[in-house]
Formats: structure tokens, C-alpha cells, sequence
């Protein structure tokens, strides 16, 4: 409850402004009209709005870009790696033949390709992580400037706070002379009772307004951290993790070189048993839709029975439609005519 009494702002900070925070607070206050709509309106309006501009996606976006491009590199590579397979490299199992058996050279020359895509892959993983380095300082730089400007933003708004506080209760004392005194119209009694709720609540959306403004403050610190981390992380993978793999692919690159193939025998049985099963399924599948198809009358009966279904829905839920609009109609006509009669009433009291 204290918190909504003083918006948020504490006594000892009211109590300890400096003077030019003071002379600050005095300016606002002789500035401010409350019985002007577009004074109330606009009462720190554009502060407001520019921390209202530090929104969740943009930090979001912020953070999600800490990758982009090189992450994207880095799943293709991995999966390139991953799928780095002397298996892969054989012939396919439609190109065999007395030239593709006396020529096994076909099998180096295949992974040798292999291993250069791979290669060329991590060469342009590193010139994207350079440049996403840079991109990622550039991050952290913005959000230095952005917890800059959040400070300033909150401070003002503070003051603001603390002037529309002296406003509310000079208005206030205002309001109880006036109430006071037999002279005073009730007319402007009344709008000038309702023009200070109406600063009130003013007053209240920009104590909320400053409070969210004070939960960005750390997100913003997080998601500079975030950078430097993610920083780190790219250059570790550039100066250390690709040199890793390099050095890995070469190993793997030889090994397989002179690793003996599969029997070509068994590459053939195997095709061959996956051939004819598959043949075997192809022609099953086929059978048993045409015979479906065969069967099958021009429209199925589920259909029309549901078109008909359909059609009498239609004609009751228009028939209903209809009643509830007509007694809808007569209940409106009942209504507007007590609303009329007590008008009148109002009206004639009043006189």
C-alpha cells in the first residue's frame, strides 16, 4: 500500500534531491495545468515512450542474433562430418562393372572430394565466425548505450513522479477549499475533482511505466554479458575447434584411404534382396488400390449423408435465427421505452 501511495517512489529520495533536481521538480510543477487536457496527456509523454521502445522482441532479437549465418554453417558442417562415411563413397550399386572393379582408384578420388567439400565448408565457417565476432561486439556496445539511456529515462521519470506528487497534493488542498466554500460552483467543483483522479491515473501508468523501466535495466546487462560470453566462444572455435577438425578429417581421410573395402559380392546381395522386396511391395501396393478403386461407388454414402445432415441444420438454425431475433426485437422495444420514461423523470427531477 505504501508503494501505491508514493508510486513507487521512496521518501528518502524525495527528501535528498540536489538543488538542481529541486529546481527541476519546482519548473514541472509551476509548468503544469492540470485543468488542461493536453497537459495531463502529455505529462512526461515522450520519456514514456521511449522506454516503452526498449520492447522483449528487440531483445529478443538481440540475442538470437548472437549466431545467425555461423550457426547455420556450423550445423551444415556438422553434418557433413557426421555423414563423412568411407561407405558413402563407394560406387552406387547401379554402377558396377568390370570398369568400376579394375579401377579402384575411383574410390580415393571420390574421398578426396569428399574431405575438400568438408574443407572448403570449415574455411568459410571461419570467415563467418570472424565476422560474427564483430557483429556480436557490436551488440555489446549497443546495450553499454542502451543501460546508459535507461538510467537517464529512469531518473527523469523519477523526478516527474515526484513533481506530479506535489502537484496531486497542492491540487488536492485546492479541492477541499473549494469544497469548503458555499460561493464555489459545483460544476467546477466536480471537473476539478475529476481532472486531478484523471492526473492521478497519469501519475500511476508512469509509476508503472518506471517500473518496468527498472526490470529492463539487468536484462540489458544479461544480454551484454551474453555477447562477451558468446564472443569468447567464437574466437575459442575459431583459433582452436576448427584446427581440431581439420586435424581429425585428415586422420580420418587416411585411414580410410587405405581401409579395404566391402566385398563387391555382398554389395550385390544385397542389392538384389532390396530389389526384389521392393518389387514385390510396388506390386502388393498396387493390387490391393485398384482393387479399392474398383470397388468404389461415384460418391460415398457418408458424404450424402452428411449433406443432407447439413441441409436440415441449416434450415432449423435458420428457423431459430428468425424467433430469437423477432423476441430480441420486442424485448429492445420494452427497453427503450423504460429508458425513455425514466429519462424524463431524471429530467424532470432535475428541473
Amino acid at each position: 500500500m505504501e508503494q501505491q501511495q508514493n508510486y513507487g517512489i521512496s521518501p528518502a529520495f524525495r527528501e535528498n534531491l540536489t538543488p538542481q533536481q529541486q529546481e527541476f521538480v519546482m519548473q514541472t510543477v509551476r509548468k503544469t495545468n492540470i485543468n488542461d487536457v493536453l497537459d495531463i496527456t502529455s505529462f512526461c509523454s515522450e520519456q514514456e515512450g521511449a522506454v516503452n521502445g526498449f520492447n522483449s522482441t528487440m531483445l529478443d532479437g538481440q540475442t538470437a542474433a548472437s549466431l545467425g549465418e555461423a550457426g547455420d554453417l556450423i550445423t551444415s558442417c556438422m553434418t557433413k562430418i557426421k555423414g563423412f562415411d568411407v561407405e558413402e563413397c563407394k560406387p552406387g550399386l547401379f554402377g558396377f562393372g568390370s570398369k568400376m572393379i579394375k579401377k579402384g582408384s575411383n574410390k580415393f578420388n571420390r574421398l578426396r572430394a569428399r574431405y575438400q567439400t568438408v574443407d572448403a565448408q570449415l574455411e568459410e565457417l571461419v570467415q563467418a565466425i570472424t565476422a560474427k565476432e564483430m557483429d556480436v561486439q557490436q551488440v555489446a556496445n549497443q546495450m553499454d548505450q542502451m543501460i546508459e539511456s535507461n538510467r537517464k529515462e529512469r531518473e527523469y521519470m523519477k523526478l516527474m513522479i515526484v513533481a506530479g506528487m506535489q502537484i496531486l497534493e497542492e491540487k488536492r488542498q485546492e479541492l477541499e477549499a473549494l469544497k469548503a466554500d458555499p460561493t464555489a460552483d459545483p460544476v467546477q467543483v466536480k471537473q476539478f475533482s475529476a481532472n486531478i483522479d484523471r492526473f492521478d491515473r497519469r501519475l500511476y501508468n508512469l509509476a508503472l511505466t518506471k517500473e518496468l523501466s527498472d526490470t529492463l535495466g539487468p536484462k540489458m546487462l544479461d544480454i551484454k554479458t551474453s555477447a562477451q560470453n558468446t564472443q569468447d566462444a567464437l574466437v575459442t572455435v575459431r583459433t582452436v575447434t576448427i584446427k581440431t577438425w581439420k586435424s581429425q578429417l585428415s586422420m580420418i581421410f587416411a585411414a580410410e584411404v587405405v581401409k579395404k573395402g566391402v566385398e563387391l559380392t555382398n554389395q550385390i546381395t544385397d542389392f538384389n534382396n532390396q530389389l526384389a522386396l521392393k518389387v514385390s511391395e510396388s506390386v502388393k501396393d498396387l493390387s490391393i488400390e485398384a482393387a479399392k478403386a474398383q470397388e468404389r461407388g461415384v460418391i460415398d454414402m457418408d458424404v450424402l449423408r452428411q449433406i443432407n445432415q447439413n441441409a436440415l441444420e441449416t434450415a432449423a438454425q435458420t428457423e431459430k435465427i428468425a424467433l430469437e431475433a423477432k423476441k430480441k426485437r420486442e424485448a429492445d422495444r420494452a427497453e427503450l421505452a423504460q429508458m425513455s420514461k425514466a429519462r424524463e423523470e431524471a429530467t424532470r427531477r432535475i428541473a
